[in-house]
This record gives C-alpha cells, structure tokens and sequence, in this order.
C-alpha cells in the first residue's frame, strides 16, 4: 500500500473532572460524547456531581484511541515474522473452526456492549440492573421452541394427526439444523397416560402451557371446525358469583357446586378430584344461571381456555415469540343433524372467532374447505388424502417461516444491557432471573424479617451473617430480604450474587471477579482491567472506600459455603469487618460451614443472624396454602392429623415442599418422619399414579447435571422410542407428566439462550443424589451418569446442526462424578479450544476446580487455571486468541529447565500449541501474574489504553493493513500492521454495520444505519450515497462487478441493481405478488442472483 494513507494526528482531549445528566445528554452529538469539565469536580451549568439517587454511569471501553497508538503501551502487538505469515487449511481440523468460530460477538460482545463514546452517561436500563433494580427483569433470547398442537374437539383429530406425523418431524429437523432445540406436543393426548388422582387434563395442560410460554418460543397451531369443544367447570370462580349461583339452583345442584369447589380467600377454587366425573347437568344448570353476566366468562372448553392464554398476551412483557397458526375447517355436505349440532355452538364459534382474528396474524390464518364422507374424514379417500396433503402442504411454510424469520432474529439477538461488559451482563441477567422465579416462593418468615431489619441497621462497619440448618429456607429467605432492601434503603445500590446457581459465581475467583467488575462501574475504572486484579481483601475493600460516601450500597452473597475455593478462600477477598459506613455486606451459610466458626471469632454476636426452622403451627399453614394454592386440594382431617405428626418430626421447609407434592398424587396416608422417607414415598406415589418407573431416573438426572436439563432434553430421555398404532409419533407428552412431577422443585437458568431447569434447594438435590447411591435404589447412580455421559456425547459425534454448547458443558462434570479420567477435558488442545468457542472461558475454570478437589499434585491444574483465569477478558472477546494467550503466558516458565518434570501435561499441552500452524498476533510482555502486582503497570503507559469495540476487514491487496470499522462509535479506521499506526479514519459515521471491499480498488461500501454509501480509504472520505433505503431485518447487499451493486429493497419484493459511479438505480426486478425474498447470494462472477 506505500504511503498512500497518511497519518493523521489529533488533538488530545481532557478527561472531565465532573459532568451532570443535563450536560452529558445535550453533549450527545459531540464528538466522542467528552465534554470539558471544570477542576473543582463541577460541570458547566455550576452543579456538582451526584452519587446517592443520579449516580452518573459511564461506559467502560471507549473508542480506539484518538491518538497514534504508543508501540510501548500494553495494548500494543508485535506481528509474527513475515517468513510465517501462511494459511494453513489442514491443521487437525481447527484451522476451519477458527474461521467457522463466528461466535458473533461483534454486534453484542463484550467490548461491543461496552464500547459506547467515552463518557456517555448508561441508559435508564442499564443503570437500574447495575443498582440491582430488576422492574421489569432483563430479557434473555431463547433458543427452545415449544410447537403445542391443539383440536378443539375430535371432528379434527385426523388432519391434528397428519400434522404431527408429516409436519412436526420436519420441522424439528429444521430446527435442529437452526441451532435451536424444538418440542413437540400433542395437547389432546396430554395426561392420557397418566391416572393422577387429583388432575384433570385440562389443568395438566394448561400449567404445562404456562409454564413453558415463560422460557420458551412458542408456538401454537389451533384447528377447529364446528365444535369449540366441551365445557368443564372453571377452576375459579368469585366468592359473589359463586354465592349467586349457589341461591340460584336448586338443593341438589347447589349442594354438588358447593362439594365441587373450597373457599380461598375471595375466590372458590375447584377441588382437582372433582374435574374428574361427569357434570354436563351441574354445567347445564350454571350456563342458565349466568346468563345475564356472560356465562363464557367461566364455562369455556380447554381450547377456548387455550385461546384466552394467547389472546391475553398482547401488550404484555414478552421475553420470547409467541406465534400461533389457526387452520379453520369448513366442512360442506353436513346431514341435517350435524347443521343443527353447530347452531348450538353458534355464539361459542362466533367469539372465538373474535379472538383469534384479533391475536392471530392473517398470514397464519388457513381456511380449509372439505367435503365430508359419512360425516367424517377418510384418510383412505382419494379426495381426502388430497385434502390432508393441501393441510400439510400449507401449515409447514407458515412454521419455517415463523422459526426463520420471527423466532432465528430474535435469538441472534442476545439482547445484552447496552454499555456493560458480556460476562458480568450474563451474570446479572441470570440473578434476576433467579430471584424473579424465587420471588414467586412464599417466604411466611415476616416477624424474622423484622427482626433481621434491626440487625443490618445496627451493622456499621461490621458484614452480617444469615446462618442456619441444611434446608431451612436460607435461599428463599435472602429472596424476602433482597426484595425489601429495596423498601427499607430506598435509593441504595443493591449487588446481589446466588452462589453457585449460575456458572459465574461457582469458584471464588470468579466470583470475586464478578464483584469487581461490577463495582467498577460505579467508580468509573475500566472493566476488563478488573480480569487482572487479584483475588484479595485488599484489592476489594479498596474499591469500596474509593465509592463516593453519599453512595449507600448494600453487597449480598447467598450460600457463599457452596462456591468453590480454588487457590483462595472467599474470605480471603471478601471483607467482613471495618467496612466503611456506606457499605454493607449481608452473606449466608449453613451452620456445618467450615468459615462459620472463623467467623465467630472475627464478628460481634449482633452481625450474627440465626435463621431457625419454622414453627410448626406456621409448618402447618405453609403446607395447606401450598396444597390450596398448587393443586386445589383440600386435606381431610385424618390426613391433617398425619401432616402435623410427619412435620413435628421433620421441621423443614423441604419437607413440606415433600408432602405438598404428596397432595398432588392424593397420598397423605402413613407417612414416613424422616425427609429422605418423604422423598422415597413421593417417588414411589408418583410412578404408580404416571405408570412409569422414570420419575426417579429424571430426578437424578437433574441431579447429577450441571447446569440442568433442557426441555428437549426430557423429551429425548423420557420418551419412548415406539409408535402407536396410527403411526403418530410421540408427541403425546407422556414425558411431560413427569416434567410436570417434578417441575414444584425447579427453576430455570438461561444458558446460551436455552432454559435450563435445575433445583432450586441445594439440600434437596444432596437428597437425590444420597438415594441414588444406596444399594437398594431403582436406578442407580452410576447407571444414569453413564447413560446421560453417552446421550451428550453422541450429541458431539452427530453433525446435525444442533447447538452442542450443553454436552460440553456437562461431559467434563459427569466424568468426574464417575471417576473417570479428566486429562483429555483439562489438557486437551481440541477440546480446551472447542469449549471456550462454545462455552467461554468459565466453564473450563469450572472444570479444572473440579479436578483440583481430588488431584493431590496440583501444580500442574494450578498453573493452567493462571494462564485461563489472566486470559479471560481476552478469551470471552476472542476465543482464537486461546493459542496465544497459552504460549505467552507460559513461555517465561517453560524455559526454566525444570519445567518438563514439575509441570508434565501443561508441557505437552506447550508442545502442541507450539506446533498448531496458526498465524497470530503475540502479546509484547508475557505475563502469568497480575499486572498490578508490585505496581507494576503491565505495559500500560501512564495515560495509554488501547480499547476497541471494531470488526476487523483484511485488506487483500495490501496484506500489511487492516480495516476496523466500530459501530457504536461510528468510526472507521485504516490501520498499519507493520508500525503498528493508524494511517487513515472516518468519523461520525451513522450505525456503521458492513462492510464490503471493492476488488482491486481502495474503495469500499459500507451499510451505515439503512443506508450505503462508497467509501474511499486512501481519502478517508465518503465518495456517493447509494439511493435507496435497506430493508430494517435484512439489509442484504452484493456486488455484481466493479461498477454494480445488487440490494434488497426495502419491502423485499424487488431487487435494484445500484450504478456505484453515480448511485443510481438502474434496474429493478419484481419478485411477484406477495411474495418476499429472505435471502440474496450472487456467483461470483456476478451473472447469477439466486
């Protein structure tokens, strides 16, 4: 390229002292958002900055520096020799996951969420989840797709049946090669298997349905003809519509509604026992009994109750898609008979059909017409196997175009809070998902809570210490205390961390880091120094004196025993005592906790908290509530006499839990006094009630995961692989019946877009996992981790597109539950690098703690974990810079000449990367400590920090350069690779997104917001605006040769093809009617457009 790009210089820029809301905002054009500030801390406007309610936020990363970068400062890197500048294309298969390892983190990764123009003040939402405000809960993208098919009534069932045979299997292949994991259901089949004393169908489907459309996208295919379907009781009903119906009937019908249904509070609910028999005549008699008030407002068929679901979610806070697809049949050749029978559906039809043209897009409206046969359909007919062709033949579009268009661009998404890094975005994401799910938990601890509020009021400068027995409701208590944090400190910061329920906070270090980094927001440091820092009290206590003092700011860590101590304890970092008096610190443990009697010894009684077991009268009240409130059952007084007797002897919230579940199969007789005896009892009710031996399997199976089990995932080990005799595969939901058993002890985790269920009680889950191990058990322990290990490692050796980050996260955790060996999940180059692609860096130091727990020679873990633990900012941005990152870190120690022998397999693991053929950029000073250990800088210059949010564009024609283009900064910059310098850029670019680099010209164009414009590099200027406005989802563009451009318009009927000397549209092609391109692909000679 010679000196074609000259060097720019600019002026340098004051760092503002002190900035107000008013002033950050109106200086929001500025160039890079800084704003000159006076010296004594105050703005222009005179006022002084605030801390304690409009703490001003700041984004961590800025823009490349504005100033050629310094050769000296860290940020700086040497090219390797031009001798070893090749390709290699065959290097063990990596090379091409290098390339294919898209892992977009360029629109939302972490330096991208990051890098907003320096000094710009955080959106509202942003702020709020760095305070711990959690109104509304931050969304997750979801990659699980629920596919629930539902007839309203059996004059459909065969046209449901093709669709599940046909239609369903395609699609889950289609899913799978999407990336995303898809259930299928057939709703009119769930429960059929089951013989549950106290549930109906109805209500089994519809808490299925709700619970799923929370975590899931879902999506709902409805078929009706003339029958909405038959009416059963509602399961509520208000106390004045209840007692008007009662003095309406006549004594023997108001005596069967009042035995059908128990009072709770303003409402009566329906017992579950009674949904069970016939009561056409009791529904009969209340349809003429409110009539006047709208009897559809209770009496509905579950396809109507199905309806009102969906209906009822417009306007509302979706965190994923919901789509429903309604296939009307209109029969013609009808008897007499059959006209009559849909006269009387008239008005249920004609509702119904309000609903459903008000919540159902069009597009997915199917209106069908057949020509009956005796009535009904023949699938051996010549015409009705045409017509259940043309069923299949137009539902299936509707759906892949549902998963491709509506549901694939939402979980590209990955919709992080703007402005925070990645890691610590995940984190709190996943808290305040966890504490929603907790929240919805009853607590009944509300005198503790009183006396709890005295105890933290009381505690200055001292941490407070919530301890109690294994199962008594710590978590569950620290949900209640998080949430009236909020009303007792109004204003305050709340940093909240549920130890070891989400990958972040499984080890101390990274839940130290985790702190850190979140703490660094508020002082305005840069985040991903704090991947540096070592884990110390000292490195956190000073964080926290440098808060301004009228920022109050309350730090909870729940079950911090549970979190692994690799290398360090997490009282060696978090403090306890001399806190400054704008913190404070609230952490629980078990009282078998080896740091509880350290504790002691350094804190007050009055920072002590003891959280007892229940009483049992209020032991009594939670389990009749639960009983009312979960399963609408009402004990008797023999089966009262049997709780209170267990409960005096179990005394635990875990066991209520227990005998609510009992209330569910109808079973309060001759119960056990121990927790494990309830457990035992539970599993046993529930396998006779399910007619199936695998609801213990599923338990330890959610016992023995990580991160927890998928959706899909239970359909897949749960399911039986035979068909039934129609030939419909198993979408009758058999598995589901299970689910649902066990779902009362769940929560969910969004992991990689896909929810994850797990235990929500750390007790509970060492229960399961103690039966399994017992000699006596059904399904042994060992036998279920060998046939989950087998499952998840098959997912690996089949190459259908599937998402595969969930086995190789649980793989490593499963092998090391049996005992196998974990050299080739710690020390292998193909895995370690595969792992961190999918998973990131966590989940490997996650790993290495587990080995560290039984391997007596750690040297070897401990050195690895290091060189990973320093590297992660890097890693979590760019897992190709593994290779690297390894052999710098190490290469100081592996010239020492005792290294083969002190470290063995970290030396093979050298040896390999050494020789792995990848050209890379190096880091100038290796490091396998802390920069900020004796004070030692790192390589940072005194005022040098090179930070950059760009996609990087290779330049073909002049290999020596490259192209960064950032688009929260709107930024474009031409960079020499050789010197190290920036030679040429572009500012205040409008959403610079793409890219494209013209051939042989040092031109390019590039999509800013919906627009192209010509670019020419060696100016650094824009040359033409291209006319014409991009689509908004699918800006798609190509070039056809040196002069033409083709794009897609922006309704996606028409491709213009774009003269790039003057910018003109010189050609347009219609696709058709109503039609719309989703794609755009040109050969490369630029003849055809496919």
């Amino acid at each position: 390229m010679g000196n074609i790009f000259s060097s720019q210089n600019s002026s340098t820029r004051r760092k503002p002292a002190g900035i107000c809301f008013s002033c950050v905002r109106s200086a929001s054009d500025e160039e890079g958002g800084e704003l000159e500030a006076q010296n004594d801390g105050s703005c222009a406007h005179g006022e002084r900055k605030r801390y304690s309610n409009e703490m001003v936020f700041k984004s961590q990363i800025s823009t490349s520096s504005e100033n050629k970068p310094d050769n000296k400062s860290k940020g700086s890197l040497d090219c390797i020799s031009s001798s070893d500048s090749k390709h290699y294309l065959d290097a063990s298969g990596l090379q091409k996951k290098i390339s294919d390892c898209s892992y977009d983190r360029d629109a939302q990764s972490c330096l991208a969420a990051e890098a907003m123009k320096s000094n710009v003040v955080l959106p509202e939402e942003t702020q709020n989840l760095l305070r711990g405000r959690l109104s509304p809960v931050p969304v997750f993208s979801h990659k699980d797709i629920s596919v629930f098919v539902i007839s309203a009534a059996d004059d459909t069932s065969v046209e449901r049946n093709e669709l599940l045979k046909r239609v369903l299997p395609q699609l889950k292949t289609h899913c799978k090669m999407q990336g995303c994991r898809m259930i299928g259901l057939n709703v009119n089949k769930l429960g059929e298997h089951s013989n549950i004393g106290h549930y109906t169908h109805r209500q089994l489907c519809l808490r299925i349905l709700k619970n799923i459309r929370e975590c899931s996208n879902l999506v709902l295919i409805l078929l009706i003809r003339d029958d909405p379907g038959k009416l059963l009781l509602p399961e509520i009903i208000s106390s004045k519509d209840f007692e008007a119906a009662c003095g309406a009937l006549d004594s023997r019908r108001r005596k069967r509604l009042q035995e059908c249904y128990f009072k709770s509070g303003d409402s009566y609910l329906l017992l579950k026992k009674e949904g069970v028999g016939p009561q056409d005549d009791l529904i009969t008699a209340l349809t003429g009994v409110w009539e006047d008030c709208d009897s559809h407002q209770y009496l509905k068929s579950m396809f109507e109750e199905v309806v009102d679901i969906m209906s009822g979610e417009k306007g509302e806070e979706r965190c994923a898609i919901k789509s429903t697809i309604c296939l009307k049949i209109r029969p013609v050749g009808r008897s007499a008979e059959e006209m009559q029978g849909a006269e009387m559906h008239l008005k249920r039809l004609t509702l119904l059909d309000s609903k459903i043209q008000a919540s159902v897009d069009e597009n997915n409206i199917v209106q069908l017409t057949v020509k009956l046969k005796d009535g009904m359909i023949d699938p051996e007919y010549s015409s009705h196997v045409q017509y259940l062709d043309d069923v299949c033949a137009r539902t299936m579009p509707i759906l892949t175009s549902i998963v491709d268009c509506d549901i694939m661009p939402y979980t590209q998404m990955d919709p992080l809070p703007f402005g925070i890094d990645r890691w610590l975005a995940t984190e709190l994401k996943q808290g305040g998902h966890i504490l929603k799910s907790l929240s919805r938990l009853p607590s009944f601890r509300t005198e503790q809570l009183k006396s709890f509020k005295r105890v933290i009021e009381r505690a200055n400068g001292h941490a407070v210490i919530v301890h109690g027995e294994p199962g008594c409701g710590k978590t569950t208590f620290m949900v209640s205390v998080i949430n009236a944090l909020r009303r007792w400190f109004p204003g305050c910061g709340i940093l909240f961390r549920f130890g070891a329920m989400t990958p972040q906070t499984q080890i101390s270090s990274n839940l130290f880091r985790s702190i850190a980094i979140h703490l660094s927001y508020f002082l305005d440091e840069s985040a991903h120094e704090q991947y540096r820092k070592p884990a110390s009290k000292e490195v956190l206590m000073g964080m926290l004196k440098s808060l301004p003092p009228d920022f109050f700011l309350i730090i909870v860590v729940d079950a911090i025993d549970q979190v692994e101590k690799v290398a360090v304890d997490p009282f060696d970092w978090l403090p306890v005592d001399n806190l400054p008096s704008n913190i404070k610190i609230i952490v629980s443990m078990d009282n078998t906790s080896e740091y509880l009697p350290k504790i002691k010894d350094i804190l007050p009684k009055s920072s002590l908290f003891s959280l007892e077991n229940l009483a049992l009268n209020d032991l009594m009240s939670v389990a009749k509530e639960n009983m009312a409130a979960q399963h609408h059952y009402l004990p008797n007084a023999n089966e009262l006499e049997q709780i209170r007797k267990c409960l005096s002897s179990v005394q635990s919230l875990c066991g209520v839990q227990l005998l609510t579940q009992l209330g569910y199969t109808g079973s309060l007789e001759s119960l056990p006094n121990t927790v494990q005896g309830l457990l035992e009892k539970m599993v046993q009710e529930l396998e006779e009630s399910l007619a199936s031996n695998k609801v213990f399997e599923a338990l330890l199976a959610l016992a023995t995961m990580r991160q927890g089990v998928a959706a899909e995932e239970f359909e897949e080990f749960f399911t039986e692989p035979s068909q039934d005799d129609s030939g419909v595969p198993n979408f009758d939901g058999a598995w589901l019946n299970i689910f649902f058993s066990v779902l009362p002890f769940l929560h969910t985790i969004n992991v990689g877009g896909v929810s994850m269920y797990t235990y929500t009680s750390r007790h509970f889950k060492n229960m399961v996992l103690s039966l399994g191990s017992e000699p006596t058990a059904k399904t042994s322990l060992e036998s279920t981790l060998r046939a989950l290990k087998k499952r998840l490692q098959d997912t690996l050796s089949v190459m259908d597109g599937r998402d595969t980050c969930h086995a190789f996260e649980e793989i490593p955790f499963l092998a090391f539950q049996l005992g196998d060996s974990m050299d080739e999940y710690i020390f292998g180059m193909n895995w370690l690098f595969e792992k961190i692609c999918k998973c990131g860096v966590t989940e490997v130091e996650n790993d290495l703690s587990l080995v560290l727990r039984r391997q007596d020679n750690q040297d070897d873990l401990l050195l690895l974990f290091s060189a990973l633990h320093l590297s992660g900012h890097a890693l979590n941005v760019d897992p190709a810079q593994f290779f690297t990152q390894i052999y710098t870190r190490l290469l100081p120690i592996a010239a020492s000449t005792d290294f083969n022998v002190k470290f063995p397999s970290t030396a093979v693991l050298l040896a390999r990367i050494k020789e792995f053929p990848m050209t890379s950029f190096i880091p100038l000073r290796p490091c396998l400590r802390s920069p900020s250990l004796n004070g030692e800088q790192g390589g940072y210059s005194s005022n040098g920090r090179v930070k950059m949010d760009a996609k990087l564009f290779a330049i073909p024609s002049d290999p020596g350069y490259v192209i960064s283009l950032s688009s929260t900064a709107g930024k474009l910059a031409v960079w020499n690779c050789i010197k190290n310098t920036c030679v040429q850029r572009m500012r205040d670019l409008q959403e610079p997104k793409i890219l494209q680099l013209l051939p042989g010209k040092r031109k390019a164009i590039c999509l800013c917001g919906r627009e192209l414009i010509l670019i020419d590099l060696a100016e650094g200027k824009m040359e033409l605006k291209l006319k014409g406005i991009m689509n908004q989802k699918l800006p798609l563009f190509a070039l056809v040769d040196e002069y033409h451009l083709i794009t897609l318009a922006r309704n996606r009927m028409y491709l213009n093809l774009i003269n790039m000397e003057s910018g003109d549209c010189i050609s347009t092609f219609k696709v058709g009617e109503d039609r719309f391109l989703n794609s755009l692909v040109v050969s490369e000679n630029g003849k055809i457009c496919v």
